[in-house]
């Protein structure tokens, strides 16, 4: 399946596991697709640092 840029319908092309507009390279497109992965990231340490008993206090239990 392709995917298009949100900004100028460019076909994405995929970059360090993420798909990237080609023209935000060059300065023709805003869409900065690994900034907006950052930020998430961030977001998600962020919200662990916050609510730290959210996280399972042990191990799964699951076996593989």
């Amino acid at each position: 399946m392709k995917h298009y840029c949100p900004h100028c319908n460019t076909e994405l092309i995929e970059r360090h596991q993420t798909h990237v507009c080609p023209r935000h390279d060059i300065g023709e497109c805003t869409y900065n697709a690994l900034e907006l992965l950052e930020q998430q990231n961030e977001g998600v340490k962020t919200l662990i640092a916050h609510h730290p008993d959210t996280l399972a206090s042990r191990p799964t239990d699951r076996v593989f």
